[in-house]
């Protein structure tokens, strides 16, 4: 993320070096700015800061966590916010910590006690949903959110690149469009625009992401024009300085969809015309109406005491599991309680792939899913571990219930049986 790398350009003018100078409209070059991007991303070998997130609809604070990255390893601890199910909001505290070779990630819910802890590979979901710096610095602009925004840039993931100066927010600011955008393992095209402060370290102020015509299989395909179905939007974001250099302090970002035909997305050409049969292509795209609305309200974050290239505890990159946590080892293929490994909870099912099984187990009389905490890897929405243990207490009276209604049919046999002894 904020770190250089071998493959990256050499900056070969001087002038690239002081980020504070203006572009003249001779000098407005994409590949330029794509390398003052770069320098400047360069600045940053470690950033911690305060991150808060909230609520779209109510706009109360819904995670209140302390976030770090360095040299390829990040986390995420603090507050977050859940609601049982009569709808009652408490705290529980959640971390998650990447190390360079595995993601940890920890649960724990004061009011019942409950904590639960997995072990698993790199997921980018853990970090970049919801959002955190990285969504403003446009580096979560392909799913696997481990490239800079200058590396994203580059002619291994775009196909062209046009810059131009222009006003935003009556300053003068750099657009810079690359189309034929596709990440590593993205499916469909896309085509980014992204509003640029060259005086600011040229952080982005604004960046949209758009299906690409350039794709036969998507709906933008169908219709041939470009700059029309909206995918995402980032914006309202405000930058100011921290240690000299330039950081984004909170920002927004809405996820769009397409409001009709929904069924179309990602299908042929052919097997559009399945689907309407005797109308040619052009007579469908016509006929239907495509239009890009938000999926949900816009999220925001807001970013305070932010620390830069201050150096950052390698303990902030781990996380040492208490004993008595329910651990799902996502690697070992294995769930256990830590402090007692002979109790085992959980195994993975053989010849399937874990990430998409629902765990569920076998403790002490009582069934419960793992999934929602041990594995938030498989749904960026995860369910609430408030709830879930809200929903465990409440079973706890109907497990005490049937234990008494055992101890009192033993009871009566053993009633019945002294009685049968004494009549002889």
């Amino acid at each position: 993320m904020l770190h250089y790398l071998a493959r990256s350009k050499i900056i070969p003018l001087i002038i690239l070096i002081h980020s504070g100078v203006v572009l003249s409209q001779e000098e407005l070059d994409a590949e330029e700015v794509v390398q003052k991007i770069e320098y400047n991303e360069r600045l940053i070998h470690d950033v911690q800061c305060r991150l808060r997130l909230f609520d779209p609809e109510t706009n109360v604070v819904y995670r209140d966590s302390e976030w770090g990255y360095q040299n390829g390893k990040e986390f995420v601890s603090g507050t977050r916010y859940g609601k049982t199910e009569d709808g009652e909001i408490l705290p529980y505290t959640g971390i998650n910590a990447f190390d360079g070779k595995v993601v940890r990630s920890y649960d724990y819910v004061p009011f019942s006690g409950d904590s639960r802890g997995g072990i698993y590979g790199y997921d980018p979901h853990v970090f970049s949903v919801p959002l955190s710096p990285k969504t403003m610095l446009g580096y979560t602009l392909e799913q696997d959110g481990i490239y800079t925004l200058s590396e994203l840039l580059s002619d291994k993931y775009v196909k062209t690149k046009k810059a131009r100066l222009d006003k935003f927010q009556d300053n003068e600011c750099v657009i810079l469009e690359a189309t034929g955008f596709r990440a590593a393992d993205d499916k469909l095209m896309y085509d980014l625009r992204i509003w640029i402060d060259p005086k600011r370290n040229y952080r982005p102020l604004k960046i949209e992401k758009y299906e690409s015509p350039d794709e036969k299989n998507c709906i933008a395909g169908l219709r041939g024009e470009r700059w029309t179905y909206l995918t995402t939007k980032i914006d309202d974001i405000q930058l100011e300085q921290a240690d000299g250099i330039w950081f984004p302090i909170c920002g927004k970002q809405t996820v769009y969809t397409i409001n009709t035909e929904l069924s179309l997305k990602g299908k042929t050409e052919q097997e559009i015309k399945n689907e309407y049969p005797g109308m040619s292509l052009e007579e469908i795209v016509k006929t239907i109406n495509l239009v890009s609305v938000p999926f949900d309200p816009p999220h925001r974050a807001e970013f305070t005491d932010i620390r830069i290239n201050k150096g950052i505890d390698p303990a902030k990159f781990t996380i040492v599991f208490p004993n008595g946590c329910k651990l799902w080892d996502d690697i070992a293929g294995i769930g256990y309680v830590v402090g007692d490994p002979e109790k085992i909870i959980s195994k993975q099912l053989e010849n399937l792939n874990a990430d998409k099984v629902v765990q569920s187990v076998e403790q002490e009389g009582t069934k419960q899913s793992l999934e929602p905490i041990l594995s938030p890897k498989t749904n960026p929405r995860q369910a609430d571990p408030v709830k879930e243990v809200a929903q465990e207490t409440v079973n706890k009276p109907n497990k005490l219930g049937a234990l008494m209604l055992i101890a009192f049919l033993i009871l009566l046999i053993l009633l019945l049986i002294i009685f049968l002894v004494v009549k002889k």
